[in-house]
């Protein structure tokens, strides 16, 4: 219909454009076969040179999608990154009592891992959590800290600085 149109619309004749579409629909409704080869012809090589190259199509179209998409990666990499610097400046600090609480884990851990029948060794005091300084059971007896205080062993084998378990038996007794 529109081919038929198309000639007569360009010379700006359009009653006779109207009537060559009607002419179409006409010869279309008394079942005469309207003439539609070129449009097929041309289906069927689009199709054809589609299959015959689309890898080559497919490379191309995803380079051109890629370079049409490239300011908006880069735009979105320049804002993650000023996301980041963001979030290492609002990161919270190390809590002294997180901090505190890492070391009690690890010496319960250290306890619970000693499946061998090996000595358990005690490294921290457990009232102040400070760390004493002979890293060996036998050594730490009336052994110094670091702090420089004396480490006490209980009859049950446990360890404590001896400033630390003095004060606690007060007060607990």
């Amino acid at each position: 219909i529109t081919e038929r149109m198309k000639e007569y619309l360009r010379r700006g004749d359009f009653d006779g454009g109207v009537t060559g579409g009607l002419l179409v629909l006409k010869d279309a409704l008394e079942g005469k076969a309207i003439e539609d080869t070129p449009w097929a012809l041309y289906i069927f090589v689009a199709i054809f040179v589609s299959f015959a190259f689309w890898p080559w199509l497919y490379c191309v179209g995803i380079g051109l999608l890629k370079l049409l998409l490239l300011p908006l990666a880069l735009a979105a990499d320049a804002v993650t990154a000023v996301w980041h610097r963001c979030a290492a400046v609002r990161a919270p600090r190390d809590d002294p009592d997180a901090a505190a609480l890492r070391r009690i884990q690890r010496e319960v851990e250290g306890l619970s891992a000693r499946d061998d029948g090996a000595a358990y060794e005690q490294r921290l005091c457990p009232i102040c959590l400070d760390d004493f300084a002979a890293p060996d059971a036998a050594a730490a007896e009336e052994g110094p800290l670091l702090s420089g205080a004396a480490v006490q062993r209980l009859p049950c084998g446990h360890r404590f600085h001896k400033d630390c378990i003095d004060e606690w038996m007060q007060t607990a007794a």
